[in-house]
């Protein structure tokens, strides 16, 4: 793990308390630091980085073997298997919702009061209250395996692994593919900046 306090000009390593290497997923919540390393475990910084406490050994249920971490100022995601955890507290405590399927999250996003997550085999699905219910949201995409997400006002896009890159506007109601031009469908991430769209690609 590495940190640059000056916009990337110098880097310093920042390892107190990591037991683990390789950072898959970072996120951030305020001055709070969550972050997904080698095999799956969760790690959580209250100090910019300097010290990082392993979830694990904080006996907080019911978090596990974590695939990414999202976060806006009030609220973390943990996406883990058959289950999305959401933190309001900072990761002090963590709840999970009803009606996702026993499958690998894959992605997630906040859109608005929207979060969306996508699975490995059963498609992409949406909650509209916090993370407490989650429903189907898959119309147009199947269960296409999405590996990434973007979001710019009430577009979102989702990102197809060797699909194309899909939108939707109604909020994940309906889903509608755009690819003219993209001579690679192998998508691996999105980014969008005003109304530009960059799209990753093998």
């Amino acid at each position: 793990m590495f940190r640059s306090s000056n916009n990337g000009q110098n880097w310093d390593k920042i390892v107190t308390g990591l037991t683990a290497a390789g950072s898959d997923s970072l996120a951030a919540s305020g001055a709070d630091l969550f972050g997904v390393f080698s095999g799956g475990i969760p790690y959580h910084s209250i100090n910019g980085g300097q010290n990082w406490v392993n979830i694990f050994e904080t006996g907080v249920p019911p978090i596990r073997y974590t695939s990414s971490f999202v976060a806006n100022d009030t609220t973390v995601i943990a996406g883990q298997y058959g289950a999305v955890l959401l933190s309001n507290d900072k990761g002090q405590t963590w709840r999970s919702g009803t009606g996702l399927p026993q499958d690998s999250t894959i992605a997630i996003t906040f859109s608005g009061p929207t979060i969306f997550t996508s699975t490995f085999r059963n498609g992409v699905f949406r909650s509209i209250n916090n993370g407490q219910t989650w429903i189907s949201a898959s119309t147009g995409l199947g269960n296409a395996f999405v590996k990434t997400f973007a979001t710019f006002e009430s577009t979102t896009y989702a990102g197809v692994y060797c699909g194309g890159i899909f939108r939707s506007t109604d909020n994940g109601q309906n889903w509608i593919a755009g690819n003219s031009g993209l001579t690679n469908q192998c998508i691996n991430a999105l980014a969008v900046v005003g109304t530009i769209v960059f799209a990753g690609t093998d």
